[in-house]
């Protein structure tokens, strides 16, 4: 499976999901989605945030990178 951030709305899976929501599709699906600019590759160093209706990932904060350094 591979996860994808959305960058606008879009219905997987008879469900709607919003632009920034992070969903795991299979390849072609991934492919798909990319390609015609519907979603992004996820960065899995990125924080991500279980949501009431999905998940969303949620950059560092300033603070939180000059934690790790």
């Amino acid at each position: 499976m591979h996860r994808i951030e959305l960058l606008m709305t879009h219905t997987h899976a008879n469900e709607v999901h919003f632009a920034g929501h992070v969903i795991n599709v299979d390849e072609i699906t991934a492919r798909w989605l990319i390609e015609k600019g519907v979603g992004k590759p996820v960065d899995d160093s990125q924080a991500v945030q279980e949501t009431a209706v999905g998940t969303a990932v949620i950059p560092e904060t300033q603070s939180q990178r000059k934690a790790k350094e």
